[in-house]
């Protein structure tokens, strides 16, 4: 399997409005979507940041796994990633629905 690029970040964030604001006043990222505790930042490339507040459930999620960030990567074989990834341990079911989305 190879990475071909890191097309997404989970970030649960204690203080949410400030991580928001760091993303799109700072550094210029794109609002793609505000939910409730939610928002999903654009880069230029289409590459996302999704930032979780406090009270949201994948923020929970994520943390009481001891997730700081979660990343998802685009890969050249899904199957092979899938495979590998079950055999090294690292947690992976919170991005397998996620995984196999496509990018050109």
């Amino acid at each position: 399997m190879r990475v071909k690029g890191l097309v997404w970040l989970g970030i649960p964030a204690d203080d949410y409005a400030s991580a928001v604001r760091f993303f799109t006043q700072t550094l210029g990222l794109e609002m793609a979507f505000d939910e409730a505790g939610t928002t999903e930042l654009s880069a230029a490339n289409d590459d996302r940041i999704q930032v979780f507040g406090p009270g949201h459930r994948y923020f929970r999620f994520y943390r009481d796994r001891g997730a700081r960030i979660v990343p998802l990567f685009e890969v050249d074989n899904l199957d092979q990633a899938r495979a590998e990834l079950a055999r090294s341990g690292p947690e992976s079911s919170a991005s397998q629905s996620r995984m196999g989305r496509g990018r050109g």
